[in-house]
C-alpha cells in the first residue's frame, strides 16, 4: 500500500501544548447545528462489530483449506477488537485465503464479552467462526477491553494495525460516552504501536439532509480529536460493507438484529506520527482536513470527506515503510 507521508514539521512546532485562542479563532467554517435536529434512536447507535451473517455468499471450503499450504512470508501482526461473534474476523481471512494463506497466524481475534457469554448471544455462529478461525491459526481472546489493550498481559506487545469496527457501549448518544471511550482506546493503541502503524476504524457514513456526518464524527464519537490527542493523523478511508467483505452484516452489540445506521459505512484509517496534538492541528487545518461544528453547544472538530478508495491495504512485514 503506497501511503502519504505524514510532514515533517520545524523544530519550532515541536513544542507540546494546547490550542490557543489564535489557533480557533481562525477557523473559517463553523457548523451550529441545533439538538432537535438529531433526535435518535439508541438503537441504530448499536455499532459495536458483534456479528457478521457470511453464512452463504463466502465459501465454506475446508477442502480448500486443507489444500492451501502457508508460505513463509511474514505479515503484518493484527489486533482485531470488539468482534462479537468472531465473523468479521473470519470474512477478512477468508477474503484473502488464496494470496495470503497465511494471513491468520498473524492475526489475534478479541472481544470484550467471556467466550460463554459470546456463545449464548451468537448461539448459530460464534462457534462456527471460531472453529474456523482456530483451524487457520488465528489467536482468540475474550475479556478484552479495548480502552486498556496495553495492561492486558495476554495481548502481544505491538501491533502495526489494529481493528475497532462500529465501537459503542449500548448508551445514548446524549450521554457522551464514546467520545471518552474512544480517547482512551486510542491510548491504549498507541502503547502497543510505533510510528507508522495504524488504527482502522469503520463509522457509518450518514446519508440525509443536513450535517449529519459531522454531527455524528464531531460529536457522538469526537473521533478526530480523540485521534489527535494520541499522536493519530487520519491518513485515508476506505468502502466498508459487504462489496468489501463478502457475506458481511453488521449487527447491534449483544443482538442479532441489524443497525440501519451502520448500513453505509467508510473505513477510517488513522497513522501514528510523532506530531504532538497542536502540531496536527495546525497541519490539518492547512490542508482542511477538519472544520469547526457546534452541536447541543459543544465546539467539536469534524473530519472532513476524504476520497473513498474501493480496496487497498498491505500485509506483508516486508511492505514496512519507516518514516
Amino acid at each position: 500500500m503506497s501511503s502519504a507521508r505524514i510532514k515533517k514539521l520545524s523544530k519550532k512546532e515541536n513544542q507540546r501544548g494546547s490550542l490557543s485562542e489564535e489557533d480557533s479563532s481562525d477557523e473559517k467554517e463553523s457548523l451550529n447545528v441545533s439538538a432537535s435536529a438529531y433526535t435518535t434512536d439508541s438503537d441504530d447507535l448499536g455499532l459495536d462489530i458483534s456479528g457478521l451473517d457470511i453464512s452463504s455468499d463466502v465459501e465454506s471450503d475446508d477442502e480448500q483449506d486443507e489444500k492451501i499450504t502457508a508460505t513463509p512470508k511474514k505479515y503484518k501482526k493484527r489486533l482485531i477488537v470488539g468482534d462479537g461473534d468472531c465473523s468479521f474476523s473470519a470474512a477478512l481471512i477468508q477474503k484473502h485465503l488464496k494470496k495470503r494463506p497465511g494471513l491468520a497466524a498473524a492475526v489475534t481475534v478479541s472481544d470484550l464479552a467471556e467466550k460463554e457469554s459470546l456463545k449464548d448471544t451468537y448461539p448459530d455462529t460464534f462457534e462456527k467462526y471460531t472453529k474456523k478461525l482456530q483451524k487457520k491459526g488465528a489467536t482468540l481472546l475474550f475479556g478484552v477491553d479495548a480502552t486498556e489493550l496495553d495492561k492486558n498481559n495476554a495481548l502481544g506487545k505491538h501491533y502495526s494495525r489494529i481493528h475497532f469496527n462500529f465501537p459503542h457501549d449500548g448508551r445514548d448518544f446524549r450521554m457522551q460516552s464514546l467520545p471518552n471511550i474512544l480517547r482512551k482506546f486510542f491510548n491504549s493503541a498507541s502503547k502497543l504501536q510505533k510510528e507508522g502503524d495504524q488504527v482502522l476504524m469503520a463509522l457509518p457514513k450518514i446519508e440525509g439532509q443536513g450535517n449529519k456526518n459531522d454531527f455524528y464524527k464531531g460529536y457522538v464519537y469526537d473521533i478526530y480529536s480523540a485521534a489527535a490527542e494520541c499522536g493519530y493523523r487520519m491518513l485515508k478511508k476506505r468502502s466498508f460493507g459487504p462489496e468489501r467483505y463478502p457475506g458481511y452484516s453488521h449487527v447491534i452489540t449483544g443482538r442479532n438484529d441489524n443497525a440501519s445506521v451502520a448500513g453505509n459505512a467508510r473505513e477510517y484509517i488513522f497513522e501514528k506520527t510523532t506530531l504532538t496534538e497542536i502540531q496536527i492541528y495546525r497541519a490539518d487545518r492547512k490542508e482542511g482536513r477538519y472544520r469547526i461544528g457546534t452541536f447541543y453547544g459543544s465546539t467539536r472538530k469534524c473530519l472532513q470527506e476524504l476520497p473513498t478508495d474501493s480496496d487497498s491495504s498491505s500485509y506483508e512485514e516486508s511492505m514496512v515503510k519507516k518514516m
